[in-house]
């Protein structure tokens, strides 16, 4: 990786916030990144309470060309803030955009390099992700069901499916992430929660590529899976899903039964719920099918209770 004493090829984006446990591994993963090209790191500190502000000042001592970051004194994304079209997009100079979250890390020295290959060769594609490796608290790795990975025109599949894409994983053009932007705010109402609005916008303008290795280590948070906060943040990140598909299919008029995307707001629930202790799972699992019979036929969720099931009884 070159140093940034040009204009950066790729602006690294990395909102942070009580991360003092995992920031280090984080930036690191970043700063081992190897090609020839330049970067930038932006940090989006949302007033930690803990020691992150400290370490991310460590790291731009040290890399005082690559790190760039923003502090806040009053957390924004309590406030309802759209951290993103705020604060990030518009200091963004790199020619492409890469995520990663504060308590997430890369464990793949060539991400980059690989994504951005892509990104110049097929420039009817907007949007790179790939696999992930998904950890708890304690760096133990955690199964989790996950959305079948996808290539190619993608907006329907967002729609009627689950999300696919790790945000940790990602690569996308700075253009085209600012071609989007009125899109993205033109939603009225809150959306701070999750990237389902930015996949969804660029669906429309281009095709998505997965490209089939593991780049990113994913963090689950560190409530309990067995905490009613936990379950209720899983419910809340489901309908608040759903909300986002609803408005992306009427402003675009796409012609989809809104039974199917309440449909599919079940399955992504349950699915979300599968790492959660077998009561709390299977429940959800029997308020669903009793609100829409039909899920009792889905291959997905009897394959998902029957290992639930298992795992109980081995």
């Amino acid at each position: 990786m070159g140093k940034n004493n040009r204009i950066p090829l790729v602006s690294v984006c990395c909102m942070t916030y009580n991360h003092d446990k995992f920031i280090s591994q984080c930036l690191d993963g970043i700063i081992q990144q190897k090609g020839n090209f330049s970067i930038e790191i932006l940090i989006h500190d949302d007033a930690s309470s803990d020691h992150t502000r400290q370490i991310i000042e460590f790291y731009r001592d040290k890399y005082p060309d690559i790190i760039k970051p923003l502090y806040q004194e009053i957390n924004q994304y309590s406030r309802g803030v759209n951290i993103w079209n705020t604060y990030m997009f518009p200091l963004v100079k790199g020619e492409y955009i890469a995520i990663c979250d504060g308590d997430d890390y890369w464990i793949d020295q060539y991400k980059l390099e690989k994504q951005i290959t892509f990104l110049q060769k097929y420039a009817d594609y907007n949007l790179v992700y790939t696999n992930k490796i998904v950890i708890n608290e304690l760096g133990t790795r955690v199964i989790r069901n996950h959305p079948k990975y996808l290539s190619g025109n993608l907006f329907v599949n967002l729609l009627s499916g689950g999300n696919p894409i790790t945000t940790s994983t990602v690569c996308i053009r700075t253009h085209d992430a600012f071609e989007i932007m009125d899109i993205v705010n033109s939603i009225p109402f809150r959306t701070v929660m999750g990237d389902l609005q930015l996949w969804l916008a660029l669906a429309i303008k281009g095709k998505f590529k997965y490209l089939a290795f593991k780049s990113t280590v994913y963090r689950l948070s560190s409530i309990s899976l067995s905490h009613s906060l936990s379950v209720n943040r899983e419910i809340r990140f489901s309908k608040h899903e759903y909300f986002i598909k609803k408005y992306f299919a009427d402003i675009f008029q796409v012609n989809i039964d809104k039974k199917i995307l309440e449909r599919t707001y079940y399955k992504n629930t349950i699915r979300r719920l599968f790492s959660f202790r077998k009561e709390i799972f299977l429940s959800y699992v029997f308020k669903s099918v009793k609100k829409d019979p039909f899920l009792i036929f889905d291959i997905k969720i009897i394959t998902l209770v029957g290992v639930k099931l298992l795992k109980s009884i081995l």
